[in-house]
């Protein structure tokens, strides 16, 4: 997965994954994202940087069951996956229509800002995320 990386990004740090995190994970939210299962079970965990001060983290399997729960994303419609962040007050929020930025604290369903139809799509180009 980390292959479709942007030339323009560089992985700052890579965690391997925990393994009774990520069943743990699939036991509370469902069957996940191939793409998503594909990265956590490949990095785990990552942050990246590009220029000018960029940066985004996808985060582990752990933080991911703990986010997606606490704001209780699986119960929108289509349910949502809490998967990263950029450091700042931007969540990235992913669901069966692709990858979105929300507010973190304004997070709703109607309060996302796409930012591609696939993990691997975001991360060819992950200068999305400061468009908005």
């Amino acid at each position: 997965m980390l292959e479709h990386l942007s030339s323009t990004f560089r992985i700052v740090t890579k965690k391997g994954p925990e393994l009774d995190e990520l069943e743990r994970l699939e036991k509370a939210l469902g069957p996940l994202d191939a793409e998503l299962l594909e990265f956590l079970r490949e990095a785990g965990v990552a942050e990246f940087a590009g220029s000018h001060g960029r940066y985004f983290r996808l985060w582990d399997p752990l933080d991911i069951r703990k986010s997606t729960l606490s704001y209780r994303l699986e119960t929108w419609d289509p349910p949502a996956i809490a998967i990263g962040d950029d450091g700042g007050d931007h969540i990235l929020v992913q669901t069966s229509a692709g990858l979105f930025r929300a507010d973190g604290g304004a997070l709703a369903p109607d309060n996302l800002h796409f930012l591609a139809s696939s993990l691997s799509a975001f991360l060819s180009a992950p200068e999305r995320l400061w468009q908005f």
